[in-house]
């Protein structure tokens, strides 16, 4: 190892970030599809958390962030929770979002903070930061990520806004205002060229009833991500 290479320690238990996100209906997809249509979609998944994980590894350190896959349920995780951790976690998670959606692969989640432990070894992982992640994304009516206020605490801290949106979010109980991760956007991992509405609007071919309120409210949430940068950049023209 280089003398200039630092060595990334990976501890069993540490204050960290974790994002936590579930397929959405994963259980109606096994009886509606065929066996492989359901495994090349696993397959698709896997391939796309491999690419986070790929991102991130080098030959002469461990990465700051992992990825763990199990059924229909992905976490990513930081080994630490200091500004480059949150900061990396919430890229990791928007490019997730962002590529789980163009391979029409509809997930939702959320990011919190806490003690957590991840033994890799020994496949155990508990915590609250996990518990807090799980609860709040399965109360969300969209697909997207957003800060549970633990993580968002963090990122005020460490005064983190780029990639950040706070959002009128809508949950089941109804719409609070929460900080959103805007995976519209190109980004460091996966930030290929797309056009978001056209993605979430081939979602309704998969969905009927009800269920259909998901892909309406991030075609909002897409709306207003494009308007609060065309104002953004409005301002920068004429403050020029």
């Amino acid at each position: 190892m280089s003398k200039n290479t630092k060595k990334i320690i990976w501890p069993n238990t540490a204050e960290r970030f974790v994002a936590f996100f579930d397929i959405m209906g994963f259980t109606q997809m096994v009886f509606r599809e065929s066996h492989d249509i359901v495994k090349n979609k696993l397959y698709k998944l896997k391939e796309i958390i491999s690419s986070i994980d790929t991102f991130y590894e080098t030959e002469k350190t461990e990465s700051i962030i992992r990825t763990v896959l199990f059924s229909d349920s992905i976490m990513i995780v930081s080994n630490n929770n200091t500004k480059d951790a949150i900061r990396h976690v919430c890229s990791s998670a928007a490019c997730f979002q962002r590529m789980c959606l163009v391979g029409q692969i509809p997930v939702k989640g959320a990011i919190a903070h806490g003690n957590m432990t991840c033994d890799f070894d020994q496949s155990i992982y508990f915590g609250r930061p996990l518990i807090d992640a799980y609860k709040l994304q399965q109360d969300l009516v969209l697909y997207g990520t957003i800060l549970h206020n633990t993580a968002e605490v963090k990122t005020k801290d460490y005064g983190m806004e780029d990639k950040l949106v706070k959002y009128l979010t809508p949950f089941k109980s109804g719409k609070t205002n929460h900080v959103n991760i805007d995976w519209i956007h190109p980004l460091d991992i996966g930030g290929y060229k797309m056009d978001p509405n056209a993605v979430v609007e081939t979602l309704y071919n998969a969905v009927s009833g009800q269920t259909r309120i998901y892909v309406d409210n991030t075609l909002d949430f897409v709306s207003m991500v494009y308007k609060v940068q065309s104002a953004i950049q409005m301002h920068c023209v004429t403050s020029f």
